[in-house]
């Protein structure tokens, strides 16, 4: 398991490829999140817009939009926060960052998105390479926050606004 930069204990875990976010989960006994557990999770059952409700995003409440000539541009490069610490990233379950932050890697490979008619069941894929990353950034903009929103790459990607989180 890797270790942590002195300094950087409570900012989200970024800057990894998928399968080194895969390797640390199994390491400390859980594993990537499937695509339908992620977005159970920030949807709820409600289906809200938002991992925080049907609201859109205010520079004050969520960390996005923090690259030069963004809407929440602080003047400096920006990286990933703390963890909780945006006062309106968390959802009613008491999940943090969902919304932004840093998007988050899945198991899942490309493909159909989960089913979430009712309980969220994932698509069964068995090939691909590319893999879902779920959530914005603290460099997506507003759109990229929905609970909804959803895009795919290479595993081998590594970028400073990409992490992950564990499931159990």
């Amino acid at each position: 398991v890797a270790q942590v930069a002195p300094g950087r204990e409570q900012l989200a875990s970024a800057g990894v490829t998928w399968e080194e976010a895969r390797r640390y989960c199994e390491a400390v006994g859980t594993r990537l999140p499937t695509e339908a557990e992620w977005e159970l999770a920030a949807r709820g059952t409600a289906r809200r817009l938002y991992p925080w409700g049907n609201e859109p995003p205010s520079c004050s409440s969520a960390i996005f939009g923090r690259q030069v000539d963004h809407s929440c541009w602080l003047g400096n490069l920006s990286d990933a926060a703390p963890v909780g610490s945006a006062p309106g990233d968390v959802t009613p379950e008491g999940v943090f960052d969902l919304g932004g932050n840093v998007s988050e890697w899945t198991a899942d490979a490309s493909g159909d998105r989960p089913t979430c008619n009712g309980p969220c069941v994932d698509p069964t894929i068995t090939e691909g390479a590319a893999r879902v990353v779920r959530g914005g950034s603290w460099s997506s903009y507003s759109s990229g926050l929905r609970a909804a929103a959803r895009f795919t790459l290479e595993p081998t990607s590594a970028r400073t606004s990409l992490g992950f989180r564990c499931a159990r």
